[in-house]
């Protein structure tokens, strides 16, 4: 009676009378497996008369339930509860069924070789996927729910001989404060965790990649994933952690380090050239070749705007643009990000708004900033982009100077879980760095990361 007046007015909740056993068979419609329902509890019922908890079941599992909250959890979360006449016990089958899609390769992180697996959304799928590649009893799962509303299973992920412990219980203890209604998204407990909440740069990685996952955790991190969600964060995480991609370790060495090599210089060109581009045609024209400079002066020529205003409107249309592809569906986003920019662009040009100069420093800015393999720094690049342009258009390269040594700073003044964000440059640990410099050899690199953890360093 108490759980039909709790649950009055939820008409997805399904009510069976068995008269012949005296039983009533609750669940959620929609939730559970209703071919093993029909195939497994009700035939059992139908055929030996009764069910316990040792009751013979092809799937599922059977437990226990006494109080009346903890009962009414299960039934919405996915679970048949059996109650029985004069009996102040329940049965709780697990008969989850959960419609989603299948494994997939990952979208966010596509491989050019390696696996093409990534996470889906189903939180059992997921740590299945991590479970395969890591199959040693060292590997722990710790399950929390979290959301006053929601339920949210949460999965903190470690490796007990390698992840510190102090790491794990700091982990544990910030998931446990969280006081919310629902957890939406792996954002609130980016938020838990994060020690800088107003800082633009990210301290926590975000992947769907479960080869990417067992790689972290094998260094001593530690991962959490939650149901519907088909992402896992990654904690404590390195800037530089943010330019090494998982294809690094599948190729060559000479290759991976010429590639990592390659996202270094690409973003100093997606912060830099813009600015610098606006400071030497602004301030410092001395820098210039003369037959260079004669050639933008001549482009610019019919150009109503400063070079700084004009850096800005373009750097400015092609957001517009990326934002527009990526929202769009693929085969038209993608078409109306190349079309849109090819004609935009031509026609500024034509239209003397801006200078063909200037067309090329924005699309090699633009080409530049997608070869950076985490979307986390993509919003901080933009915002320093932008804050830099403008500084360079009022101060020259002592603005761009100037920007540059506050954002080390404020870099350096960072701690994720309380290591330095900067790890392992400063403070510089040598011992760490033939994983940031180069992709080096795995004969050579067979340590992992000291600066995470003080034990079991040998890999």
């Amino acid at each position: 009676r108490f759980l039909k007046e709790r649950l009055r007015n939820c008409s997805d909740i399904i009510y069976r009378y068995l008269e012949e056993q005296e039983n009533w068979l609750i669940y959620t419609n929609g939730l559970v497996d209703e071919n093993l329902l029909t195939e497994g509890i009700l035939k059992i019922l139908l055929e030996q008369g009764e069910f316990t908890e040792t009751s013979n079941l092809p799937m599922g599992q059977v437990s226990i339930a006494s109080k009346t909250i903890d009962i009414i959890d299960k039934i919405l979360t996915g679970h048949i509860v059996l109650l029985f006449k004069n009996k102040p016990q329940a049965i709780v089958i697990n008969l989850q069924k959960f419609e989603g899609r299948g494994i997939e390769a990952s979208e966010i992180e596509p491989s050019t070789k390696g696996p093409k697996e990534s996470f889906t959304e189903n939180l059992d799928t997921n740590l299945a996927l991590i479970r395969r590649r890591i199959p040693h009893p060292d590997c722990k799962i710790i399950n929390l729910t979290l959301g006053t509303y929601s339920k949210t299973n949460v999965a903190v992920v470690y490796i007990s001989s390698i992840a510190s412990a102090s790491l794990v219980q700091k982990v544990l203890g910030r998931l446990k404060k969280i006081n919310t209604d629902t957890i939406s998204g792996s954002n609130v407990l980016e938020e838990a965790l994060d020690e800088n909440p107003w800082t633009i740069f990210p301290t926590v990685l975000e992947t769907d990649r479960p080869d990417k996952v067992v790689s972290a955790l094998l260094e001593g991190r530690i991962a959490l994933l939650h149901n519907n969600n088909p992402f896992a964060l990654i904690v404590p995480t390195f800037f530089v952690s943010f330019f090494q991609a998982t294809d690094d370790y599948y190729r060559n060495f000479y290759i991976g380090t010429l590639l990592r090599y390659a996202r270094y210089l690409s973003v100093l060109i997606t912060v830099f050239l813009p600015a610098f581009y606006v400071s030497f045609t602004t301030f410092n024209q001395e820098l210039i070749p003369t037959s260079l400079l004669i050639t933008l002066a001549n482009q610019r020529a019919g150009v109503p705007f400063p070079v700084v205003v004009e850096a800005l409107m373009m750097g400015a249309a092609f957001e517009i643009l990326k934002e527009a592809g990526t929202r769009l569906p693929k085969p038209i986003g993608q078409a109306v990000s190349i079309v849109g920019a090819l004609i935009i662009g031509d026609a500024a040009v034509s239209a003397g708004i801006v200078s063909p100069a200037m067309v090329i420093v924005t699309a090699l800015t633009a080409i530049a900033s997608f070869t950076i393999p985490s979307q986390e720094l993509e919003v901080p690049i933009i915002l320093l982009r932008l804050v830099i342009t403008i500084v360079s258009g009022l101060l020259g390269f002592w603005g761009i100077l100037i920007i540059s040594i506050l954002v080390l700073g404020h870099l350096a003044s960072l701690r994720t879980l309380g290591i330095p964000y900067t790890s392992p440059l400063a403070p510089l640990n040598i011992e760490d760095l033939d994983d940031i410099l180069v992709r080096a050899p795995f004969r050579i690199n067979q340590k992992r990361p000291y600066s995470l953890n003080k034990k079991n360093l040998k890999r």
